[in-house]
């Protein structure tokens, strides 16, 4: 299981910086000219588009993450993640052809990354539910330690997406963690 999530985490890092960068280039030498308050504003539209992008990406999970925990706490949590991984790759897999067959547009990227996203927002607490399960001593014998030190782990390539100060708090935490 850490084996496939160190895989599925990997490939997610790899996927949301190759659409940035095509989002990038797609956009690349255009501008937008806004009138605000009597000024006018030459805005880049890469900046826009990038902005656009992650208010794509945050949307869904805003509406289905408690949605997706929900699920998580009724449902067979295995079973979930297996559908949940389906429906990414499926989407993932669509994008790739859209994008090798010269086919893809803006638009058509913002709403892969949505689904994406909203599969991600079912797939998280699934996922983040079943990695206390994971430990080899049984759960009477758990110490604080390992539950934190799983979430933490599983937390920190969320919070690595943020930013750099992010990620060593992350770091810092999991370490503390583990000389508990």
């Amino acid at each position: 299981m850490w084996f496939g999530l160190f895989v599925s985490t990997i490939g997610s890092q790899m996927q949301f910086t190759a659409v940035n960068w095509h989002i990038f280039e797609l956009l690349r030498g255009q501008t937008f000219t806004v009138e605000l308050f009597g000024r006018t504003l030459s805005l880049g539209a890469e900046a826009l588009g990038l902005g656009t992008l992650g208010l794509v990406r945050v949307i869904p999970i805003i509406l289905f993450a408690l949605a997706g925990g929900l699920l998580a706490d009724t449902r067979n949590r295995r079973t979930l993640l297996i559908y949940t991984q389906l429906a990414s790759v499926f989407f993932a897999a669509l994008l790739a052809v859209l994008t090798l067959t010269g086919r893809v547009t803006v638009p058509m990227i913002y709403l892969l990354s949505a689904a994406l996203a909203g599969v991600a927002a079912f797939e998280q607490p699934s996922r983040q539910s079943l990695m206390p399960r994971a430990s080899t001593s049984p759960p009477e014998k758990w110490t604080l330690r390992q539950p934190i030190a799983a979430s933490s782990s599983i937390g920190s390539s969320q919070v690595a997406r943020q930013s750099r100060s992010a990620t060593m708090f992350s770091a810092a935490t999991l370490a503390m963690v583990s000389l508990i």
